[in-house]
């Protein structure tokens, strides 16, 4: 069976993900950045006129916890939450919209919260 670039990478970011997820990995040790930290982030991109920008980075980030995140929420929730479009993962349609979920205690104590924070960090 042959592979795509796109799928070994896809392999490679969930099996990395999962590897986090159960403490085997840690990045930024000492290094601490919080959703609001993150927030910052993103509206300084957007007050410069480059979410979408910032979103296809997001998104690049985020690709690797789709099917993970597919299996710990329903993708109604998700899609209801802005963050998957039945197939992938996608930023919220404004930047203002994506720091709220961020924000949002529900959604940062949601496996798929954490991991979405965990990768954009």
């Amino acid at each position: 069976m042959r592979l795509t670039k796109r799928q070994l990478k896809r392999i490679i970011r969930e099996e990395y993900s999962g590897l986090k997820r159960r403490g085997l990995i840690r990045e930024n040790a000492g290094l601490s950045i919080d959703a609001d930290q993150i927030c910052d982030i993103i509206m300084q991109a957007d007050s410069m006129g480059d979410y979408e920008g910032y979103c296809g980075f997001a998104e690049e980030q985020m690709d690797g916890i789709s099917i993970a995140a597919r299996t710990e929420m329903a993708d109604e929730e998700l899609v209801r939450m802005g963050i998957f479009d039945g197939d992938y993962m996608v930023c919220p349609p404004t930047a203002q919209e994506f720091c709220d979920l961020l924000r949002d205690p529900a959604f940062q104590n949601s496996p798929v919260g954490q991991m979405v924070i965990s990768v954009l960090t």
